[in-house]
């Protein structure tokens, strides 16, 4: 199941309304009066660029509430207004009394903030007590001075809250919770060891130790920034299974490709082939649903986690999160080189050769049956690429350029198969006349060898070669050629083998056990013995052969 993505909460509702409601009365009045502080900072120019930041923060949470009231949703509007009351209470919390709250680009901000609470609330909030500034002693002030071992402590103090803020603007939790140790650790110190030995109402103590609450609170508090970044874990912990999962079937998907692929160049039958055309068509159709899934997964991830840095910082398992979604953010590029190189590998360029050498071979009557046979190869072969590269195109349509393309080659392969079988199919019709004007004028050789001495060898020659043939009974013979006595040498079995022949050749009318007749050329011969004679005939091979007419036998 998809995790659902989800925005972390920060503080209470309750808690956040209570301080931004308390702004709003003397505001719609008469506009802000600070609350009075030992150090009260006159107007200036410029703001601090950490105040403006955080107002930035607000401005665009307040722009949401305005959007969200327009569309009359009123639960995203207050999670809006909560998250911008957030962060105007740790302007207030933080860096009051150290800039000018007169400045008009706070007033009107503090003044929209009260405006939206009450826009959402419906109502006027009661008056509440605005809260202070920290107290901040003037150089040269009246209170007693603090005793030198704890202005030092409060000093470290001060320097180690500051790199807490700077740490907290960059969402670097670990080295905030560092910086708050090293904080909390001071403060311990001048607590244990100094106790009754200054004035714990000193303003510059007070406002150190308000200050490293408000520290604690951002940091370890409900909304601070470790309860953030606890719930930002269990999100990622909930995402990071999802991402996993898809990455191992995407993996998976690709190795059966690979697998099938490798299967194909070995497969020998119909049956191997139409298997691997089945199991290679699942594979990627499977593949390409998962990396739809994925993409989704990883849209939301993106949604949910904007700023990948801070996810990076705040939680442990961030970085491997974020590895696994660039993996499936990648992967349409990792499928067009795995099954766009696969069509690479096996789509031909083109197989016009193929047609110009069975054109060639066609043009000669004496070599069409062989051009035919070796076009019928080469179209077998080429249809059972055809059926292995469209399995690997599945079922379109096809989003990226390359398997757009491959998509097209395949195409016009299928042209090309179509125009080779016509070729062929022409060739076979043209082969099938030739064959019947053949057989029309085919006839029973006639020969000089005959009668005499030759009657018996033909005779001779009939017998053995039905005992040879076994099916084929023979109604002719003649002799073709005289005999010839040839000594030879042959290896066999590793060794050679001497011997001296006399050959003779006959030409046999057989009728085979269909009917048909058939004329056969055949080689016969009689082996000399040890004692120099020569041995009986025997047929030593069959040569040509062709089809002829009972009519035409005699002719």
């Amino acid at each position: 199941m998809r995790p659902q993505f989800r925005t972390a909460k920060v503080l209470t509702l309750g808690t956040l309304f209570s301080f931004a409601l308390s702004l709003a009365p003397a505001l719609q009045a008469a506009g802000l009066k600070p609350t009075s502080s030992p150090c009260a900072v006159a107007p200036t120019g410029d703001l601090d660029s950490k105040i403006v930041r955080r107002m930035d923060t607000i401005t665009k949470n307040l722009n949401e509430v305005d959007q969200y009231l327009g569309k009359k949703d009123v639960a995203n509007a207050k999670s809006s207004l909560k998250a911008a009351t957030a962060e105007m209470a740790k302007i207030h919390s933080w860096y009051g009394g150290k800039f000018d709250e007169k400045h008009p680009d706070f007033v009107a901000l503090t003044k929209r903030l009260a405006a939206s609470t009450t826009k959402v609330t419906g109502s006027a909030p009661a008056d509440k007590k605005k809260p202070t500034k920290k107290p901040v002693t003037k150089k040269g002030g009246s209170a007693k001075a603090l005793n030198s071992k704890v202005a030092r402590r409060i000093s470290t103090i001060t320097t180690s809250l500051d790199e807490v803020d700077k740490w907290l603007e960059q969402s670097e939790l670990k080295h905030a919770e560092s910086s708050l140790k090293s904080a909390k650790k001071e403060m311990k110190k001048i607590m244990e060891w100094h106790k009754g030995q200054f004035d714990e109402k000193h303003p510059d103590f007070v406002a150190t130790k308000e200050r490293l609450a408000a520290a604690v609170a951002s940091i370890e508090g409900g909304g601070g920034l470790g309860a953030q970044a606890a719930e930002m874990a269990e999100q990622v912990k909930q995402v990071a299974e999802v991402l996993a999962h898809e990455r191992a079937a995407l993996k998976a998907g690709m190795d059966e490709v690979r697998m099938q692929e490798q299967a194909f160049g070995y497969a020998d039958t119909d049956d191997k082939f139409a298997s691997i055309y089945a199991e290679t068509r699942a594979s990627v159709e499977r593949v390409k649903a998962v990396a739809a899934s994925a993409k989704l997964t990883v849209k939301g991830f993106h949604s949910q986690f904007p700023d990948l840095k801070r996810l990076e910082n705040l939680v442990a398992e961030g970085l491997a999160a974020i590895g696994t979604m660039e993996v499936l953010e990648s992967f349409p590029g990792t499928y067009d080189r795995v099954v766009g190189g696969a069509l690479d590998r096996h789509l031909p360029t083109s197989i016009d050769d193929n047609l110009e050498a069975f054109a060639r071979g066609a043009k000669n009557e004496d070599f069409l049956g062989n051009a035919i046979l070796n076009g019928e190869r080469k179209l077998t072969r080429l249809k059972r690429v055809h059926g292995f590269t469209s399995a690997l195109l599945g079922n379109g349509p096809h989003e990226s350029a390359v398997m757009q393309a491959q998509a097209k080659h395949n195409l016009a392969l299928e042209g090309q198969i179509a125009t080779l079988a016509m070729a062929i199919a022409k060739g076979n019709g043209q082969e099938a006349d030739a064959r019947k004007l053949k057989l029309g004028s085919a006839r029973f050789p006639s020969t000089t060898f005959k009668g005499g001495k030759w009657t018996e060898v033909e005779g001779t020659m009939k017998t053995v070669f039905e005992a040879y043939t076994k099916d084929k009974k023979v109604e002719r013979v003649s002799v073709h050629s005289d005999w010839d006595q040839r000594t030879e040498a042959r290896w066999r079995n590793d060794h050679w083998i001497v011997g001296t022949y006399r050959y003779v050749g006959g030409t046999m009318l057989a009728k085979l056990p269909d009917g048909r007749y058939r004329v056969y050329r055949v080689s016969f011969r009689r082996t000399q013995q040890a004692n120099g004679d020569f041995g009986p005939l025997e047929a030593f091979g069959i040569g040509h052969s062709f089809e002829i007419l009972a009519e035409n036998i005699n002719k």
